[in-house]
């Protein structure tokens, strides 16, 4: 952290001034989407935990540090250092890690939830933000079973509705899309992005499904309407400025990228979604605090896989060059 981002620590003033920010977890998608984000920004000071901080630092290289190169620890390193927001993207999140996990997700999500509210306890001012997610909402229904993973979540905002003096916003993440997100993984949107740029065929069941995408941009832009709105105790919904239905996005997509797409039939041994057809906020609480996402779900994730088609194609584009050139110079 260089000296003169230090001589800016005057007054903690909303909008202006810098803002020291710790993310736990700094090697997650949603995290690396607000680091690229927040990495920007001349108002924020970044300090990034993760359990393995060589696996952060080769991402930071990768990103344009006009401001200031964040500062990269080891996780159990939290807590040394005073800061002015923590955001806890702690969590597993792809379903075959929440699968692995079972019902260890809760004791790893209260573990680090326990640890940030110990080292909060003393300070009113400082703004814990812990992401959690539209699950919580799709728990209420009747007769939905409630997955361990929705119970850590549920029961880290219960914990944080009974601290009311403290500074902590939940924000609730129903699905969330960037070029960050990892391809090898079982999410919707991440098979389909698998497949564009692979130029493989996509299969995907005949049953209609609503979804609200929100991009990391959106993200950032709640988390600093949050930072300036000052001290509040309570939940909040991310969402984008409208969801789609799962066939007009793979329609776009497929005009846009030329993704290739079937309908398989269902069969008995299909495993039914945990999560109802129409997954997206309902409550635009935080319209309150003046956001107004820039991004609705189908042009959000068209911005997003065209960052993740380029990357891939350029990286193609090298690898050729490589091989032409090693070609070149053994035949000679």
């Amino acid at each position: 952290m260089s000296t003169s981002r230090e001589n800016e620590k005057t007054d903690r003033g909303p909008g202006n001034t810098l803002v020291t920010m710790a993310i736990l977890g700094a090697t997650g998608h949603i995290a690396k989407g607000l680091i690229a984000e927040f990495n920007s920004s001349p108002r924020i000071e970044l300090l990034l935990y993760a359990r393995r901080p060589e696996a952060v630092e080769q991402f930071v290289e990768g990103l344009d540090c006009r401001h200031a190169t964040p500062r990269i620890e080891d996780l159990d390193e939290f807590g040394k250092v005073e800061c002015d927001v923590i955001i806890n993207a702690i969590g597993a999140a792809d379903p075959q890690q929440v699968e692995r996990l079972k019902s260890e997700i809760q004791d790893i999500t209260q573990s680090f939830d326990d640890k940030v509210l110990s080292h909060i306890k003393d300070s009113l001012k400082t703004c814990y933000i812990f992401l959690s997610s539209g699950i919580v909402h799709a728990a209420d229904q009747p007769n939905t079973k409630v997955s361990p993973y929705a119970a850590a979540k549920i029961a880290a905002e219960q914990r944080h509705r009974s601290l009311l003096s403290q500074n902590i916003v939940d924000i609730r993440v129903f699905s969330f899309f960037s070029r960050y997100i990892d391809l090898s993984g079982d999410f919707f949107m991440a098979a389909v992005a698998r497949a564009v740029v692979n130029e493989q065929a996509f299969q995907t069941q005949p049953a209609t499904m609503m979804r609200d995408y929100s991009v990391p941009s959106d993200l950032a832009a709640l988390i600093e309407k949050i930072i300036d709105r000052g001290p509040m105790n309570c939940g909040i919904d991310l969402y984008s400025s409208k969801p789609a239905e799962k066939f007009e996005l793979l329609d776009r997509i497929s005009r846009q990228f030329g993704l290739r797409y079937s309908i398989e039939p269902i069969s008995d041994k299909t495993p039914p979604s945990p999560i109802k057809n129409g997954y997206y906020s309902k409550d635009h609480m935080a319209t309150a605090l003046g956001f107004e996402p820039q991004f609705d779900t189908i042009n959000g994730v068209i911005s997003e896989l065209a960052e993740i088609v380029s990357t891939e194609v350029d990286r193609k584009e090298l690898l050729e060059s490589l091989y032409t050139n090693l070609y070149t110079v053994n035949v000679e």
